[in-house]
């Protein structure tokens, strides 16, 4: 997996850049097919706005959140991308076994 982080109007600090790695750690544990995560950090006057694509074998997971803390907004984002991956899996799972049932269905 390709992780990038950048950094706009703003330098990204080393703290900042092992939080994001460590959000997209536990994001991993939910969806193994992820190819890349790019993550788009911007300071908008006195908004912290994160913005982070997730690219997947199959798929692409696009959030947009603000804050007035950078560190809320990452959680912010990092939430609600967790239930867009989930919400995948879940209608991934759905989809197999509906066709499961389907060709049971078939057999007899």
């Amino acid at each position: 997996m390709k992780t990038t982080i950048t950094g706009r109007h703003f330098n990204t600090t080393g703290a900042l850049k092992s939080y994001i790695e460590g959000k997209i750690s536990y994001l991993d544990k939910y969806v193994d097919d992820i190819i890349n995560v790019h993550v788009v950090l911007e300071i908008e006057r006195h908004l912290s706005v994160v913005e982070i694509n997730v690219n997947l074998k199959s798929s692409h997971f696009k959030v947009k959140e603000k804050n007035e803390d950078m560190y809320l907004a990452i959680d912010e984002s990092f939430d609600v991308l967790k239930q867009q991956v989930l919400k995948y899996e879940d209608r991934i799972k759905m989809h197999r076994h509906r066709d499961k049932d389907f060709k049971d269905e078939n057999k007899d």
